[in-house]
């Protein structure tokens, strides 16, 4: 998965990354999770957004920054085991049942592909329990840490 970034990622002058999710929906938290500890570490050229549920409500500022790159992160199922993580084309969107945001994401993604021409790209990540709480499982919460590290090792490297 690691390479597949790295080669969407080749060209990125402004790179927006969504975190999606609930976060009384224990794993469905995952994308957020992984904004929290992107969050004031990344490089300049790079925007960070805590979409939460609603990630339509953020395609103005999206349009108004023109990304290059649009990386979306939230639960998905995809029948992997608790906290693995895929690349998902946005085409694939509703093939994978990104949770209760499917049909955003898939709209969203379209959107801001029409609108500034980024390449959209989604990381869905397997939840083992979206039930009503505010703990992430351990595994999701040990996916939150590896994927922050290398979303972010992957940012530092491409640069502008």
């Amino acid at each position: 998965m690691l390479h597949e970034l790295k080669v969407w990622l080749e060209g990125a002058t402004r790179v927006v990354v969504l975190g999606v999710g609930s976060r009384i929906r224990r794993d469905d938290a995952v994308g957020l999770a992984v904004i929290d500890r992107l969050k004031g570490r990344v490089p300049g050229f790079v925007e960070l957004f805590d979409c939460e549920t609603v990630p339509e409500s953020f395609t103005g500022p999206i349009r108004k920054l023109a990304p290059s790159h649009l990386l979306i992160i939230d639960a998905a199922e995809l029948g992997l085991n608790p906290g693995e993580a895929r690349l998902v084309n946005p085409e694939s969107i509703l093939e994978a049942r990104f949770s209760t945001h499917a049909l955003s994401l898939s709209v969203l993604s379209g959107y801001v592909a029409s609108e500034t021409g980024a390449k959209v790209l989604l990381i869905g990540v397997q939840p083992e329990d979206v039930q009503f709480g505010v703990e992430m499982t351990p595994e999701v919460i040990q996916a939150a840490d590896r994927l922050s590290q290398s979303i972010l090792s992957l940012l530092l490297e491409v640069g502008v």
